[in-house]
Formats: C-alpha cells, sequence, structure tokens
C-alpha cells in the first residue's frame, strides 16, 4: 500500500473543517478512505463526495435496497470487507421492510453466491 500524505481538521483552509463537521467526525481524525486521500484539496472531496452521496441516494429506478445490494456485491468482489459489511447490513435493515420484488432480487443474489 502507497503512502499518501493526508490532512487532518486543522489542516485545511476552513473548507475541511466544515465537512468533517458535517459529517460528524471528530476534531483531528479523518472520515477514511477514499476522503483520506482527497483532504488535501478540500473542495475535490467536497464535490466527490456529493456526487457520491447523488449516485448512491439521488433519484433512480432501482431502490435503495437493490442499490445497497449492487455495492455489497462490488464492495465482495473488490475483497473490500469493511464495506461488505456495511452495505451488508444496510442490506438487512432495509430486506425487513422491502417488497416483493426486492426480497426476490435479495433471494437470487443470495443463491448465486458472493465471491
Amino acid at each position: 500500500m502507497a503512502w499518501v500524505r493526508i490532512a487532518r481538521s486543522g489542516d485545511g483552509d476552513g473548507a475541511l473543517e466544515e465537512f468533517y463537521d458535517s459529517m460528524g467526525v471528530p476534531f483531528g481524525t479523518s472520515p477514511g478512505s477514499p476522503y483520506d486521500e482527497m483532504s488535501l484539496n478540500p473542495h475535490a472531496l467536497i464535490a466527490f463526495h456529493e456526487l457520491q452521496r447523488t449516485l448512491h441516494y439521488g433519484a433512480s429506478d432501482l431502490t435503495r435496497l437493490q442499490r445497497e445490494m449492487i455495492a455489497t456485491y462490488v464492495s465482495a468482489l473488490n475483497r473490500c470487507l469493511l464495506w461488505t459489511l456495511t452495505h451488508g447490513r444496510a442490506v438487512h435493515a432495509l430486506s425487513r421492510r422491502s417488497d416483493l420484488a426486492d426480497k426476490l432480487m435479495l433471494a437470487d443474489l443470495a443463491h448465486a453466491g458472493l465471491p
């Protein structure tokens, strides 16, 4: 793994501190990758975060559960345990209140198995 210099709260131009505050991140820490890698450019970090939120939570033909299932599967393919577990928890919580189509998709995904 490459070493990347990162900024922490207090190192930025004010935008970084405002971003960390909006994320509820304790002062002097970072929300974690990929935010760490962009911390030296707070404006790019904020733009990335807004793009990520729009893609994940914005208007779509996919339900929130379907998006979380896709994110879980991709995270597993990437062998990223943290995000596999994070999205997997969301799938579990959302599947309790999902409609039949989502439950069938979830059953198909479970039947296919994760790598």
